[in-house]
């Protein structure tokens, strides 16, 4: 686990999850309308952290 906190591409998406989540539950909470933006946040930020984390191993 600590490699991959070390790998910029996994410390890349750690705060692009974090930001698509919470603008998804704003969206969900208060209609907010640029709620579509989570999606787009939320996945690239999954890609990347995926990508960091099979990355770890070299």
């Amino acid at each position: 686990m600590q490699k991959a906190f070390r790998n910029p591409i996994f410390v890349t998406g750690v705060p692009m999850v974090i930001f698509g989540l919470g603008v998804g539950l704003n969206h969900l909470i208060r209609g907010v309308p640029f709620g579509y933006l989570s999606f787009g946040v939320l996945s690239s930020g999954c890609t990347l952290l995926l990508i960091g984390w099979i990355q770890r191993e070299k």
